[in-house]
Protein backbone atom coordinates (compact mmCIF):
# COMPACT_ATOMS: atom_id res chain seq x y z
CA UNK A 1 0.00 0.00 0.00
CA UNK A 2 0.78 3.22 0.46
CA UNK A 3 4.01 2.34 3.02
CA UNK A 4 5.21 0.35 0.34
CA UNK A 5 5.51 3.40 -2.34
CA UNK A 6 6.86 5.40 0.46
CA UNK A 7 9.94 3.52 0.24
CA UNK A 8 10.17 3.31 -3.25
CA UNK A 9 10.45 7.01 -3.68
CA UNK A 10 11.82 9.40 -1.94
CA UNK A 11 10.63 11.90 -0.16
CA UNK A 12 12.17 14.56 -1.91
CA UNK A 13 11.02 13.49 -4.95
CA UNK A 14 7.17 12.88 -3.37
CA UNK A 15 7.34 16.55 -2.91
CA UNK A 16 8.59 17.91 -5.64
CA UNK A 17 6.09 15.72 -7.43
CA UNK A 18 3.05 16.72 -5.04
CA UNK A 19 4.17 20.37 -5.91
CA UNK A 20 3.51 20.07 -10.18
CA UNK A 21 0.73 18.28 -9.42
CA UNK A 22 -0.95 21.10 -7.54
CA UNK A 23 0.41 23.65 -9.56
CA UNK A 24 -1.46 22.10 -12.53
CA UNK A 25 -4.67 24.70 -12.19
CA UNK A 26 -7.62 24.54 -10.09
CA UNK A 27 -11.19 24.86 -10.34
CA UNK A 28 -13.09 27.21 -10.04
CA UNK A 29 -16.60 29.10 -9.42
CA UNK A 30 -17.99 31.87 -11.65
CA UNK A 31 -20.63 34.00 -9.85
CA UNK A 32 -21.44 35.82 -12.78
CA UNK A 33 -23.11 33.11 -14.17
CA UNK A 34 -23.63 30.99 -11.52
CA UNK A 35 -20.92 27.65 -13.73
CA UNK A 36 -17.73 26.24 -12.09
CA UNK A 37 -14.68 25.52 -14.50
CA UNK A 38 -11.53 24.33 -14.67
CA UNK A 39 -8.68 26.92 -14.84
CA UNK A 40 -5.08 26.04 -15.83
CA UNK A 41 -1.88 27.41 -14.10
CA UNK A 42 0.20 29.74 -17.15
CA UNK A 43 3.26 27.47 -16.67
CA UNK A 44 0.60 24.22 -16.84
CA UNK A 45 2.74 23.00 -19.85
CA UNK A 46 5.80 23.53 -18.30
CA UNK A 47 4.30 21.75 -15.51
CA UNK A 48 2.94 18.70 -17.57
CA UNK A 49 6.77 18.26 -19.05
CA UNK A 50 8.01 17.92 -15.18
CA UNK A 51 5.64 15.19 -14.73
CA UNK A 52 6.44 13.51 -18.35
CA UNK A 53 10.36 13.79 -17.27
CA UNK A 54 9.38 12.17 -13.54
CA UNK A 55 7.40 8.72 -15.81
CA UNK A 56 9.94 8.25 -17.99
CA UNK A 57 12.30 7.69 -15.24
CA UNK A 58 9.73 5.55 -13.56
CA UNK A 59 11.24 2.47 -14.92
CA UNK A 60 10.81 -0.30 -12.21
CA UNK A 61 8.20 -2.74 -12.47
CA UNK A 62 6.24 -1.16 -9.74
CA UNK A 63 6.02 2.48 -11.37
CA UNK A 64 5.66 4.36 -7.85
CA UNK A 65 5.13 7.86 -10.13
CA UNK A 66 2.54 6.08 -12.00
CA UNK A 67 0.90 4.76 -8.61
CA UNK A 68 1.17 8.18 -6.93
CA UNK A 69 -0.57 10.45 -9.53
CA UNK A 70 -3.34 7.81 -9.87
CA UNK A 71 -3.62 7.90 -6.10
CA UNK A 72 -3.83 11.92 -5.99
CA UNK A 73 -6.40 10.99 -9.17
CA UNK A 74 -4.15 13.55 -10.91
CA UNK A 75 -6.13 12.43 -14.28
CA UNK A 76 -9.73 13.04 -12.68
CA UNK A 77 -8.42 16.28 -10.99
CA UNK A 78 -6.73 17.77 -13.82
CA UNK A 79 -5.82 16.23 -16.76
CA UNK A 80 -9.71 15.53 -17.62
CA UNK A 81 -11.26 19.01 -16.87
CA UNK A 82 -8.22 20.46 -18.69
CA UNK A 83 -8.71 18.85 -21.59
CA UNK A 84 -12.35 19.62 -21.57
CA UNK A 85 -11.99 23.38 -20.66
CA UNK A 86 -8.94 23.83 -23.38
CA UNK A 87 -9.64 21.29 -26.08
CA UNK A 88 -9.77 23.99 -28.98
CA UNK A 89 -6.89 26.53 -29.66
CA UNK A 90 -4.40 24.32 -26.94
CA UNK A 91 -3.37 21.51 -29.18
CA UNK A 92 0.37 21.37 -27.86
CA UNK A 93 -1.12 21.18 -24.77
CA UNK A 94 -3.34 18.61 -24.97
CA UNK A 95 -0.45 16.73 -27.01
CA UNK A 96 1.13 16.93 -24.13
CA UNK A 97 -1.94 15.93 -21.44
CA UNK A 98 -2.32 12.75 -23.53
CA UNK A 99 1.49 11.76 -23.43
CA UNK A 100 0.73 11.53 -19.72
CA UNK A 101 -2.68 9.66 -20.10
CA UNK A 102 -0.49 7.15 -22.45
CA UNK A 103 2.29 6.98 -19.92
CA UNK A 104 -0.76 6.58 -16.95
CA UNK A 105 -2.50 3.79 -19.05
CA UNK A 106 0.80 1.56 -20.14
CA UNK A 107 -0.39 -1.99 -19.17
CA UNK A 108 2.12 -3.44 -15.59
CA UNK A 109 4.23 -5.86 -15.83
CA UNK A 110 2.78 -9.30 -14.84
CA UNK A 111 5.86 -9.47 -12.49
CA UNK A 112 5.47 -6.35 -10.32
CA UNK A 113 4.78 -7.20 -7.13
CA UNK A 114 2.08 -4.74 -7.04
CA UNK A 115 0.03 -5.67 -10.13
CA UNK A 116 -3.22 -6.56 -8.67
CA UNK A 117 -3.38 -2.68 -7.38
CA UNK A 118 -1.83 -1.20 -11.28
CA UNK A 119 -4.19 -3.30 -13.14
CA UNK A 120 -7.07 -1.75 -10.88
CA UNK A 121 -6.05 2.27 -11.10
CA UNK A 122 -5.18 1.50 -14.99
CA UNK A 123 -8.72 0.02 -15.72
CA UNK A 124 -10.36 3.08 -13.63
CA UNK A 125 -8.55 5.69 -15.52
CA UNK A 126 -9.70 3.79 -18.78
CA UNK A 127 -13.21 3.63 -17.58
CA UNK A 128 -13.22 6.98 -16.68
CA UNK A 129 -11.68 8.21 -20.08
CA UNK A 130 -14.24 6.34 -22.29
CA UNK A 131 -17.27 7.63 -20.12
CA UNK A 132 -15.88 12.00 -20.15
CA UNK A 133 -13.23 12.74 -22.76
CA UNK A 134 -12.93 10.10 -26.03
CA UNK A 135 -14.91 12.40 -28.48
CA UNK A 136 -12.92 15.33 -27.20
CA UNK A 137 -9.41 13.88 -27.30
CA UNK A 138 -9.36 12.11 -30.24
CA UNK A 139 -11.04 15.39 -32.54
CA UNK A 140 -7.14 15.99 -32.01
CA UNK A 141 -6.41 13.35 -34.76
CA UNK A 142 -8.88 14.38 -37.20
CA UNK A 143 -6.40 17.37 -39.40
CA UNK A 144 -3.41 14.47 -39.34
CA UNK A 145 -6.14 11.69 -40.53
CA UNK A 146 -7.42 14.18 -43.25
CA UNK A 147 -3.81 14.62 -44.50
CA UNK A 148 -2.91 10.90 -43.92
CA UNK A 149 -6.20 10.78 -45.99
CA UNK A 150 -5.45 13.07 -48.88
CA UNK A 151 -1.67 11.79 -48.96
CA UNK A 152 -0.08 14.84 -47.66
CA UNK A 153 1.12 13.59 -44.65
CA UNK A 154 4.96 12.61 -43.79
CA UNK A 155 4.97 10.02 -41.05
CA UNK A 156 8.44 11.20 -39.63
CA UNK A 157 6.91 14.85 -38.99
CA UNK A 158 4.59 16.46 -36.06
CA UNK A 159 1.09 14.36 -37.95
CA UNK A 160 3.15 10.80 -37.81
CA UNK A 161 4.09 11.58 -33.67
CA UNK A 162 1.09 12.82 -33.10
CA UNK A 163 -0.96 9.89 -34.91
CA UNK A 164 1.38 7.30 -33.42
CA UNK A 165 0.63 8.73 -30.16
CA UNK A 166 -2.89 8.16 -30.17
CA UNK A 167 -2.65 3.98 -31.79
CA UNK A 168 -0.69 3.76 -28.39
CA UNK A 169 -3.41 5.07 -26.26
CA UNK A 170 -5.98 3.35 -28.45
CA UNK A 171 -4.12 0.29 -27.47
CA UNK A 172 -3.43 1.19 -24.16
CA UNK A 173 -7.40 1.41 -23.46
CA UNK A 174 -7.89 -1.75 -25.69
CA UNK A 175 -6.00 -3.78 -23.56
CA UNK A 176 -7.14 -2.38 -20.36
CA UNK A 177 -10.09 -4.14 -20.40
CA UNK A 178 -8.20 -7.55 -20.67
CA UNK A 179 -5.28 -7.14 -18.51
CA UNK A 180 -6.55 -4.48 -15.54
CA UNK A 181 -8.51 -7.17 -13.60
CA UNK A 182 -7.84 -10.79 -12.20
CA UNK A 183 -9.51 -13.66 -14.13
CA UNK A 184 -12.58 -14.11 -11.47
CA UNK A 185 -13.17 -10.52 -11.94
CA UNK A 186 -16.40 -9.14 -12.12
CA UNK A 187 -17.83 -8.69 -16.11
CA UNK A 188 -17.32 -4.94 -15.80
CA UNK A 189 -14.29 -4.48 -17.23
CA UNK A 190 -15.29 -7.55 -20.18
CA UNK A 191 -18.04 -4.21 -21.11
CA UNK A 192 -14.68 -1.84 -21.44
CA UNK A 193 -14.00 -3.07 -25.44
CA UNK A 194 -17.22 -2.76 -27.15
CA UNK A 195 -17.31 1.35 -25.65
CA UNK A 196 -13.85 2.27 -26.17
CA UNK A 197 -14.09 0.42 -29.73
CA UNK A 198 -17.38 2.13 -30.09
CA UNK A 199 -16.16 5.64 -29.88
CA UNK A 200 -12.72 5.23 -32.32
CA UNK A 201 -15.78 3.43 -34.83
CA UNK A 202 -17.97 7.02 -34.23
CA UNK A 203 -14.48 8.71 -34.72
CA UNK A 204 -13.14 6.52 -37.67
CA UNK A 205 -10.49 6.14 -35.93
CA UNK A 206 -10.24 2.05 -36.70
Amino acid sequence: GDEALHTMISDFDEAHLQSLVSSLGTRQRFPENSTSGYVKDPQSRETLQDLLRFLRHDTTRERPVMMMLHTWDVVGNDILPMIQAYHSGAAELILDAVKLLVFLTLPADPRATNLNEQRHCINRTAQSLTKNSCAVIFSHMAEPLERFESGRLHLRGEDGRTIQLFLTFIRNLLLSYRENFPENAPSSSQRLQPKVSFHFLQRQLI
